[in-house]
Formats: C-alpha cells, sequence, structure tokens
C-alpha cells in the first residue's frame, strides 16, 4: 500500500476516534498497522480508544519502542502502570525430561501447612465431635417444637380464663380493682420512633425518604455519617434576575473586535466597559489594544482581569515590525485605565481566575510552546508555572476553599481533554473525568460540593455536572442537532448555571439553566455573540 493510501486511511482513523467512533477508529488503525507496523501515530492513537487498559498499555509500550523520546507516551504509560500495574508474567518451570512423581512424604513436605498426624487425629476427633453435637441438636429439635407449641396453647387458656372472669366481674356490676403501677425505674426504656432520614443522593437525582424504624433501644446512638450536600437549589426568595450582573465577552455588530459588556442575567441594562491604555513609552510600553475577551471578576467584585490582545511596534533585525501577542491585564470593573499584568508576549494567555483570598491569578498560557498553567501575584512579577510536562493544560479554576484547582488536560492521552486537579503547589494531582471525546471548562459550585463542565461525549458538546470529587456526573443539556455548550459559570448563590450556546443560531448566546437541569432561559437574543460568562460576587 502506497504511503499516501496510510495516511489517508490515519487520518480517516482519527477522525472516527475524534467523532467516538471507537471501534470503527480500531478497525482502521489495524488496517494501517498491518501495513506499517512502525507507524508511532498509528499506535498512538490506537492506544486513545483502546478497549481494555492491558491493550492501552501494549499500545504505549509500542510508541515508546518506536520511539523512546515520545515523552508523552512515557508519560501516560507511567502513570497507567502506577494506576494498574502490570500483572506479573507466569513463572516458568525449570525444562526437565519428565516429571517425577511425588511420594506421600514430598507431598506432605510441600504443604503449606505443616501438621503431625497427631494433630491430624485431634482435628479428626474434633469433627466426629461436633458432627456428633450437630445430630443430637437436631434430635432435640422435635422436643423443643412441641414445648413451644404446649406453652402457647396454655398461654391462650389463661388468656381465655382471665378474658372470661373480666367479663364476669363486669356482668355483675362490680368494679374492677385497679393494678398498681409499677415504679418508673422499674419499667424498661424502649426509646423513641427515629425519625426519617434522606438517604445521599447523585448530583441531579431524586431524594428518597426512608420510613421511620419502628423502636430502637433508648442506649442506641446512631453512628454520624458525611452526607453530601444535596444540589443548591432556588432560596424561598429567590434573587431576581436583574438583580444579577454578568460580565460577558461579546462581538458586536457595529464592533469589528472581542470587547467587554455587563448586563443583568434578565438581558437587560447592557454597557460596554470602557478600558484604556496607559500612554505611549509609559506602562503600556506602546501597545494598543485590539481586544478585550475572557474576564473574571475579583472576589470582592471591585476589579476584573482579562485577556488583552495587542500590537506592538518592534524592531527586529534593523526591521521595523508591527507584532501580536496576549497578555493579562487589570481593570477596575466599571471600567478605566487598564495595568498590564503579565509581560510574557506569549501566542496565547487566558482563562485568568482570581484565588479566593484576591492575592494571585491562576491562568494558561502557551509561552513555552505548549499551554501550561501558571500563577501571577495581582502586583506583577514574573509569573510561574505549576504544571510541567509536554501535555495541553488550560482553563483552570480555584476552589472557593482556596486549596484546590480544577483544569482541563490532555496529559491522559494526546488529544483528548479531561478535567483534573490539584493543589496550588502542583501536588495531589488527580484525574476526575474519563469517557470518550473531550470534557473540559470546570467550574465549581460556590459550596465547593460539584463542578460544572462541557463536554462532546456525545458527539456534540453539552453541559454537565458533577461531585467536586469526579463521582455522579450528570448531564444537564441534551440536544440532537448537535448544537454546542461552552463557559459554564455559577451563581454566587448556586441557584443558576449561565453558558454559552448556539441552539437558539448560528452565533453563541447566553443561557441560564437551574443546577437539576430544570427552567432553561435565554439571555441574550440577536446580539452578535457572547462568551465567557461571569457573575460579579
Amino acid at each position: 500500500m502506497a504511503n499516501d493510501d496510510i495516511q489517508n486511511l490515519l487520518r480517516t482513523a482519527i477522525q472516527a476516534a475524534q467523532g467516538g467512533n471507537k471501534a470503527i477508529a480500531r478497525h482502521i488503525l489495524d488496517q494501517v498497522i498491518d501495513q506499517d507496523p512502525d507507524n508511532e501515530m498509528a499506535w498512538l492513537w490506537k492506544a486513545s480508544v483502546a478497549e481494555t487498559t492491558t491493550e492501552r498499555r501494549d499500545c504505549l509500550q509500542r510508541v515508546v519502542t518506536i520511539n523512546p523520546d515520545n515523552e508523552r507516551a512515557a508519560r501516560a504509560l507511567e502513570q497507567l502502570e502506577r494506576v494498574a500495574p502490570a500483572p506479573p508474567p507466569p513463572r516458568e518451570r525449570p525444562p526437565s525430561a519428565a516429571t517425577p512423581r511425588l511420594g506421600a512424604l514430598e507431598i506432605e513436605q510441600a504443604m503449606p501447612v505443616h501438621r503431625t498426624r497427631d494433630e491430624l487425629s485431634v482435628d479428626l476427633e474434633r469433627e466426629a465431635l461436633l458432627a456428633a453435637i450437630e445430630r443430637r441438636r437436631r434430635q432435640r429439635m422435635p422436643s423443643l417444637v412441641v414445648l413451644i407449641g404446649v406453652l402457647a396453647v396454655a398461654m391462650i387458656v389463661v388468656g381465655l380464663v382471665l378474658l372470661w372472669d373480666y367479663i364476669a366481674t363486669h356482668k355483675d356490676g362490680a368494679t374492677p380493682t385497679p393494678i398498681p403501677e409499677a415504679p418508673a425505674a422499674a419499667i424498661p426504656t424502649v426509646g423513641t420512633q427515629a425519625p426519617a432520614f434522606v438517604t445521599p443522593t447523585p448530583v441531579g437525582g431524586v431524594l428518597i425518604t426512608i420510613p421511620a424504624m419502628e423502636t430502637l433501644p433508648g442506649t442506641w446512638t446512631p453512628t454520624a455519617t458525611w452526607t453530601l450536600s444535596p444540589l443548591p437549589a432556588a432560596s424561598a426568595t429567590p434573587v431576581p434576575l436583574e438583580d444579577y450582573t454578568l460580565l460577558v465577552s461579546g462581538k458586536r455588530d457595529d464592533e469589528p473586535e472581542w470587547l467587554l459588556y455587563t448586563m443583568s442575567a434578565a438581558g437587560d441594562a447592557e454597557e460596554r466597559i470602557p478600558l484604556q491604555l496607559a500612554p505611549a513609552g509609559d506602562e503600556a510600553g506602546g501597545l494598543t489594544l485590539i481586544q478585550a475577551y475572557d474576564a473574571a471578576y475579583s472576589p470582592d467584585g471591585q476589579q476584573i482581569v482579562f485577556t488583552g490582545r495587542v500590537s506592538q511596534v518592534q524592531v527586529q533585525d534593523a526591521a521595523t515590525v508591527t507584532v501580536e501577542f496576549e497578555e493579562l491585564f487589570i481593570a477596575p470593573a466599571a471600567g478605566g485605565q487598564i495595568q498590564r499584568l503579565t509581560t510574557l508576549e506569549a501566542d496565547n494567555a487566558k482563562g485568568a481566575f482570581w484565588s479566593p483570598d484576591g492575592e494571585q491569578i491562576v491562568f494558561a498560557s502557551d509561552v513555552d510552546g505548549d499551554f501550561d498553567i501558571y500563577l501571577v501575584s495581582v502586583n506583577g512579577g514574573q509569573p510561574w508555572a505549576i504544571t510541567f510536562n509536554n501535555a495541553d493544560d488550560r482553563q483552570p479554576a480555584w476552589s472557593p476553599d482556596g486549596l484546590t484547582i480544577a483544569f482541563a488536560s490532555d496529559q491522559g492521552g494526546p488529544g483528548f481533554l479531561e478535567v483534573w486537579s490539584m493543589t496550588a503547589d502542583s501536588a495531589n494531582l488527580k484525574q476526575l473525568t474519563d469517557d470518550a471525546n473531550n470534557s473540559y471548562a470546570p467550574a465549581w459550585s460556590p459550596d465547593g460540593y460539584y463542578i460544572a463542565f462541557v463536554s462532546d461525549r456525545r458527539v456534540d458538546t453539552d453541559l454537565y455536572v458533577m461531585n467536586a470529587d469526579g463521582t455522579g456526573e450528570r448531564l444537564l443539556t441534551l440536544s440532537d442537532d448537535r448544537f454546542e455548550e461552552r463557559d459554564p459559570a455559577w451563581s454566587p448563590d448556586g441557584s443558576w448555571i449561565a453558558f454559552s450556546s448556539n441552539r437558539g443560531g448560528a452565533l453563541f448566546d447566553l443561557y441560564l439553566i437551574r443546577p437539576d437541569g430544570s427552567d432553561l432561559q435565554q439571555v441574550t437574543v440577536d446580539r452578535g455573540e457572547n462568551r465567557y460568562v461571569t457573575w460579579m460576587p
């Protein structure tokens, strides 16, 4: 088969894998490997669509054999070995002409527990004694049944006699002698009826109330157990949508580039945020702001951080050229003069997110070639990386308690994003999602119990919610027409999730939905593109 034909087959297999058709992808990749056994890319993609851990491990080992410098495959293989170590190879028997027949003494010596003949005799006598006791117990069973029956009949007769005496006494008009009450201390405490309780339920599930138990001993104390908080629900007095303020990145018909806007969660009162660079030669360094997007509020709502795409005139090799790059900027929430936060001059600097204490900002940048997660002080200075790999790490989100950062990464398999978490010191790395295609854009609920994210595991990208530990995934939106959801963000009280979607037309509009998947509402209509929504605290 010609090399062009192999490449065409490989591209077809990759498209099938990206579309979630793993069986078709495996079949085509097998054809490619049959024609080109050392095709590194084919083995790598076969690892991503493998059905079993063993098959994936074999594919990754093949990749490393073909190219020992493939760090991503080596890293994935190392992680796979930590999660599920390869089974040890079967122990080989030493070669021999014939297997000797073991005698009785050899068999006894080969037994894992050595016992003498006296001990064996004692065991046999013990077993015989137990068998005799069991036979006697069974022989006594009929007598015991008869005795219980006799006692039951006697109790019935006594009850009938007492009943007859009671009837006769009242018939003659006599007043029965009251039975003296026993002292309270003489009455055994039975306990009170246990209250009904609610079982823990997965995200978006149904609460099931279990009926109360009848009685429990008074000394019984239930063991305290941790129960996952239920999904945030609308408060008794819900906040009107008009009272929420949304910050969005918009591209309007009368503006050629992305800019920042505020509006109410009802979609009205839209205002553009005015942003001004410092004078040329000062802090801005001769920059020209082209676009502003992907913004986030500070914890106190007084400032915003955003991605600014800028141009700058530079001298390179004795020639004057205009270059474009992205940096992070900080500005007052109402707009005004902006402050340059980073000086990376990278192609991309995105996903800025404030730490809960307002001291640091986490973001993603490809300044070193691939996307990594960085931290930078709000006062500026040199950012430092907290992910160190050749994978694509992006879209970080800080947990409300400040302990954990969730982010999207393909370090589990090249080209396929999943949601991961780690601490700010790069420790406690954990993969939270593991499904077909991509899962990304994590967003923490205000109480820290849940994470919303989007995934194209069902071909089109839908909105999901899961527990913060990665369990209890629940689909919130479902579209059969390949509509796409993006950029989830929780309201401050946890009663809404805002997101972008093109389900209403060719462009992305803003939508709201309850965390249980109910009450879907469209916020913007025919107002250009609307992305990267965030709520004012």
